[in-house]
């Protein structure tokens, strides 16, 4: 999974590469962790992190206003330990998911911001957007409790038709971005996605069905500027 994750990611970036946008045009990696809230963590962030990476390619229409197509790999985990609802008991209940998630967002810089101009050293961000996912649950360790997905679909719901491994996210965050030259951009950013879905867990009618799963991701990112080989002389 892992391996198929990886090939995918460098294999669109290789593509994106091909096309010369001009200097409005970047893609780049994200690197960081992700993590969970719901029946497991109701209201706890960064709680039993996991390692997240991804791709994105972003689309500068001004110096305020982008676009950004957004990849991302992540895990999300948790056990009743910390949950105030009872799943499994007198047994410790954990789960781990792998997620996989392609979003659409639009991003508003504060400051003015061109990629690869030195004039417009940095700029914080608020992001929002749209997403589709899905996950798929991991057994863990020996002697810890991990749900079927058929079999768990028949514990919490009579209608097994509520179970799907897939949904869609509302994506939104916060992030900076700075120059490092005239090619590279940095950042960094935190984003939250609300979910369709009260599975990620692998728990709902035994936790808050009302409440849906929520995933977030956190991290670094650099990207690359390509040049607007149109223009005889570009101006940085």
């Amino acid at each position: 999974m892992r391996t198929g994750s990886i090939v995918l990611l460098v294999s669109g970036l290789m593509a994106i590469s091909t096309f010369s946008w001009g200097q409005k045009v970047e893609a780049g990696l994200m690197v960081g962790t992700s993590y969970y809230l719901g029946d497991l963590n109701p209201t706890t962030h960064f709680l039993n992190p996991e390692p997240a990476y991804g791709g994105f390619a972003r689309y500068n229409f001004n110096p305020h206003i982008s676009g950004r197509f957004s990849f991302l790999y992540m895990q999300a985990g948790g056990t009743d330990e910390t949950s105030p609802y009872d799943i499994t008991p007198p047994d410790l209940y954990i789960f781990q998911s792998t997620i996989m998630e392609a979003a659409l967002q639009l991003e508003v810089n504060f400051l003015p911001f061109e990629a690869g101009n030195p004039k417009t050293r940095y700029s914080p961000y608020i992001f929002g957007g749209i997403g589709g996912f899905n996950f798929t649950p991991e057994e863990d360790d020996v002697n810890i409790i991990v749900w079927d997905p058929a079999e768990l679909a028949i514990v919490n719901d009579p209608d097994q038709d509520l179970y799907k491994n897939y949904s869609y996210s509302y994506v939104f965050g916060i992030g900076l971005k700075y120059h490092i030259n005239r090619y590279l951009t940095g950042g960094i950013e935190w984003g939250m996605r609300y979910t369709g879905t009260d599975y990620i867990d692998q728990v709902s009618m035994k936790g808050n069905p009302k409440n849906n799963d929520w995933y977030s991701f956190a991290g670094l990112s650099v990207s690359i500027r390509f040049k607007d080989r149109s223009r005889a002389i570009c101006p940085y």
